[in-house]
């Protein structure tokens, strides 16, 4: 229960033995002292318990620095008074003022707790004694936020030297900053003889993904200067910590490589991939971090690869609360540079997504609401599942969600509507964690009327998604070969003409050579037909019938189910809302291994698009 004089929040675990009256045994009101308080004293009350026979076993986190017990490592428990109250001295030295996460665990008082430093989590031996347990979060209230690439970031700051290095990490503009065209700046600063290493953490906790970094400057830093971009969990075990980028020697002047992915612990074979990266600046970094690998690309900002690197072993767990992505600029082992010079790094780029996934895309047809149902990544065949199914925006009136593609090539799906009366097009730009957050939504271009847009995908082949429309008079159809930024088109041929009753629903590479191919239904009788696409997207081979499903049933996208490369049917009942994958197996869309019913949406809304 939630003290309610406490400003803090906390978890409560209880080791629940089987006896009624053991049932009853739970904590009481726990006031912790506010951060940095010094002295700090932390008062509480465990109830049904015979207090002479437990003991309170404290710790506190410091970030940086791990788990210590407290008070003292000579008394590593605190008794409880005979009406259950306890009071435990929290700060006996250091920097114990600014630990952000207090443990509190009731052990017997027969159990000799050992003195713990620097522990990572909450010891597991610790926690296999006690009888309850709670972890009080208590943040620092003026810890420095800043905001980059549309999420924002916590900036460290501590006054004394912590890990990474150890070093002292400032939250000072001369070390931590956003400039005017949104670019992060980290830098390691000089103030005073003393030196500083920077690092921010994202505000919210992530997961499996693909996350993507640009780094914006040269790749090769003095020998002890480090750049890292990763993931970590603090206070937990295992840390979770997968290294999208380091770059540096650490320390070694003679290392030949400048570079490594590393997938902790580094100490098991293939985990960690050291390499020398060379590139002209902007260079994009990338992780894939799925529940059964983690794979790593970087390149240069025209798509060169400059290195792939894979780990087949066993990812290290998500899912925590405390597991957040971090970008920091350190000193190895906390030396100077040996070129006494200050270093900086700039980040011009950061997204993070829902990986390898389908997403399907819906919205209201009465409030015109938008959501998302993002896919377990890697699902496999018949075993769809909704990981999440955010309600995250509402379109104005009269605009309706046409379709789904990276329109500005940030590895982020955009969101492309269509007003009907208007016929204007506009680009939802979106950033964020999960991509759910729009950075802008300009009106790109106004339609000629009857011109309906029911598509977008790479037609011809150069990396950039192109805007396809249906003519819903003569059932011609038209392409906009759009340009780098999604904003503008190079040319809009009238490239064929659908028969009488054939509408364009969905697009794919159906037969897996490469073209991008168009998906036409029936809107009659509910037929489905492929047009196979020649080399350049404004011609087909062939035009064939390949499915026909029951009646009531509309073709609304296709996206890659079970990992298999072979694009999957997604189709919806505008009546009932239930939704069906028909997972296809061959290279002619005509055959399909099951058909199940994933989901149903409720009423009123209807999958738009698929990605």
């Amino acid at each position: 229960m939630l003290n309610a004089l406490s400003p803090y929040v906390f978890r409560v675990a209880a080791i629940v033995l089987c006896t009624a009256s053991v049932q009853a045994q739970s904590w009481g009101p726990i006031v912790p002292p506010p951060y940095g308080a010094y002295p700090g004293v932390l008062t509480g009350q465990v109830l049904g318990v015979v207090p002479a026979s437990y003991n309170i076993a404290a710790l506190i986190f410091v970030e940086g620095l791990g788990f210590y017990s407290k008070p003292y490592c000579n008394a590593t428990t605190t008794p409880l008074n005979p009406d259950g109250t306890f009071s435990v001295l929290l700060t006996t030295g250091g920097i114990d003022q600014d630990a952000s996460l207090i443990a509190l665990l009731v052990v017997p008082a027969s159990v000799s707790v050992p003195c713990y430093t620097t522990e990572a989590g909450v010891p597991f031996a610790l926690e296999e004694q006690a009888l309850l347990e709670t972890i009080i979060s208590r943040p620092n209230p003026n810890q420095k936020v800043i905001e980059f690439a549309g999420e924002n970031w916590i900036v460290k700051s501590l006054p004394a030297p912590v890990g990474p290095g150890p070093n002292l990490f400032s939250d000072s503009p001369q070390n931590v900053f956003v400039d005017a065209s949104g670019s992060l700046h980290l830098l390691i600063t000089n103030q005073s003889g003393q030196w500083y290493s920077s690092e921010v953490i994202s505000a919210d906790a992530t997961n499996h993904g693909r996350y993507t970094v640009t780094v914006d400057s040269i790749l090769q830093f003095d020998p002890n200067v480090v750049f890292g971009a990763f993931s970590w969990a603090d206070a937990t075990v295992p840390n979770s910590e997968i290294d999208l980028l380091e770059l540096g020697q650490f320390g070694n002047p003679s290392d030949p490589n400048n570079a490594q992915n590393v997938v902790q612990p580094y100490t098991i074979p293939g985990n960690q991939m050291r390499f020398f990266l060379q590139g002209t600046a902007p260079t994009v970094h990338q992780m894939t971090w799925l529940p059964d690998a983690v794979s790593f690309l970087s390149s240069d900002a025209s798509g060169n690869i400059l290195h792939e690197g894979f780990d087949g072993g066993q990812p290290p767990p998500a899912g925590s609360p405390r597991l957040n992505f971090r970008l920091n600029f350190w000193l190895f082992n906390g030396s100077p540079p040996l070129n006494g010079s200050q270093a900086e790094i700039v980040i011009s780029g950061f997204s993070s997504v829902p990986a390898d996934g389908p997403a399907l895309f819906l919205q209201n047809q009465s409030n015109n609401g938008v959501s998302a149902w993002f896919m377990g990544p890697s699902v496999g065949s018949g075993t769809a599942t909704i990981e999440s199914s955010p309600w995250f925006a509402t379109a104005a009136a009269g605009w309706t969600l046409a379709a789904v593609a990276d329109m500005n090539g940030d590895g982020i799906p955009d969101l492309i509507f269509q007003n009907p009366s208007t016929g204007g097009v506009s680009i939802w730009f979106m950033t964020g964690w999960n991509g759910l957050t729009i950075s802008s939504a300009p009106i790109i271009y106004t339609a000629a009327p009857q011109w309906q847009l029911v598509a977008a995908a790479d037609m011809n082949g150069d990396g950039e998604p192109d805007l396809i429309f249906e003519n819903s008079v003569t059932n011609q159809i038209s392409i906009w070969f759009m340009n780098p930024g999604g904003t503008t088109f190079s040319s809009a041929p009238i490239v064929a003409a659908a028969a009488s009753g054939w509408k364009i629903a969905a697009t794919g590479d159906i037969n897996q050579d490469g073209m991008t191919d168009l998906l036409l239904q029936n809107r009659n009788t509910g037929e489905v037909s492929v047009w196979f696409m020649n080399s350049g997207g404004t011609s087909y081979s062939w035009a064939p019938i390949v499915a026909s499903p029951a009646a009531g049933w509309t073709l609304v996208g296709t996206s890659d189910f079970n990992d298999d490369g072979i694009p999957d049917y997604i189709f919806q009942n505008r009546t009932t809302g239930q939704v069906s994958v028909w997972y296809m197996t061959g290279n002619r869309g005509t055959t399909y291994s099951s058909a199940p019913v994933i989901a149903t949406a409720l009423p009123d809304w209807y999958v738009l698009a698929a990605h």
